[in-house]
Parts: C-alpha cells; structure tokens; sequence
C-alpha cells in the first residue's frame, strides 16, 4: 500500500534521515532509468524532498503522470481506427522523423528556460513557499514542473531515434504518434507552468514600493 502524501514542508534533514526503498535503490543504479525515475517521482510527488526516499503515492502517478498517458493512448487508438477505416496507410508517414525534426529544438528551447529558474530572485521563491504550504505544496514545485517535461521531451527523441532502426509498420507509426501527442501534451503544460510563474512574478512586483 502507498505510503500517505507526506507533509510537502520537510527539511533536508529529515529527508536524509530516512532510507530509500529497494526500488528507488534498484532505480538509482539503472542509467537513464535513474533520472527518469527519479524526476517523475518527484513530479508526483509535487516536489517534496521524500521523492528521493519513497515511491509516490498511487493516487498521485495516476494523477500527475498517468492521466494524461491514458488519454493520449485511447486519443491515438480511437486515431489509428478512424485511419484504418479510412483506408490510410500510416506506415508510409514517417511520423518518427516528423518528431526528430520538432522535439530537439523545443527540448533545446526548454532547457533555455530551465536554466532561467536560477536567476528567479530569492524572495519570490519564499512567498511562493509560505503560500503553498497551506495547499500540501513546495516551492521545489517550480523545479520538478518544468524538469518533467523536459525529460519526457528527452525520452519522446530517443524513442523516435531508435524507431528510426526498424521498418516503418503499425507498431513503429503508433508509437512515434502517441509519443508525439504525450510529448506535446508536456509543452502545453511547459507552457502553462511558464505563464503562471509569470504572472505571479509580475504580481509580486507590482505590489512592491518603487525605491526613491
């Protein structure tokens, strides 16, 4: 049974304090694995500092991660039947090559934006810190939610590289679309996370004095 949604304001100390399960343990010696592992749960986890000690709760993979895969999975069934009843041959569209020519630059733009987070001013991070304790939520928010989407955008040109090496069938089409609709999936919510961020960057300022 998943272990309860921890208390989002733990410190580092009592994070260290507590041992990591065997599979966080097997996780962290599998590379690539490792860091896709390790920021997913995270993700679910909204950014406590348990995500490195614990598997997230179920409840929250399934909502922060799996949702959003069981959608993009039937949208991509429901359009591999229309396809196929329509008498369209997916295998002579190379959508493994439409997603190499996308993906690389958008993960190149994010990672830009990514690199950003370090130059936000200190005191925004506190406020949004005592504003969301209230909620179950951490300031390390800010960090998971845009590293997830970059490292599945990372995985979607990765899988579409390996594609590459085999013939073009319905398995090869149908993984290159439904890695396409989750990987732009990750960009509108990229995007969304970058607009909040922002607004309530502008919000701060624009409540503070002018020095005179």
């Amino acid at each position: 049974m998943a272990p309860d949604k921890p208390n989002q304001s733990d410190s580092q100390g009592e994070r260290e304090k507590i041992p990591p399960t065997l599979a966080i343990r097997i996780a962290k010696k599998i590379p690539f694995i490792r860091e896709f592992t390790t920021i997913a749960n995270a993700y679910a986890f909204t950014g406590s500092s348990f995500a490195f000690s614990r598997i997230a709760p179920i409840k929250e993979i399934y909502s922060r991660i799996l949702k959003k895969g069981i959608f993009v999975f039937i949208f991509t069934k429901v359009l591999m039947h229309f396809a196929h009843a329509y008498g369209v041959d997916i295998k002579v569209l190379d959508f493994p090559s439409l997603n190499l020519n996308i993906f690389p630059n958008l993960l190149g733009f994010g990672i830009g934006i990514f690199a950003l987070l370090f130059s936000i001013k200190t005191d925004f991070i506190v406020k949004l810190q005592e504003k969301n304790r209230s909620n179950g939520f951490d300031a390390q928010i800010l960090n998971v939610d845009l590293a997830y989407p970059l490292i599945v955008i990372a995985w979607v040109v990765v899988t579409n590289a390996c594609l590459k090496f085999f013939p073009s069938n319905n398995f090869t089409q149908t993984t290159a679309i439904a890695s396409l609709f989750y990987g732009m999936a990750m960009i509108f919510e990229l995007i969304g996370f970058i607009f909040i961020t922002a607004f309530r960057m502008i919000t701060d300022a624009s409540k503070q004095k002018p020095d005179t």
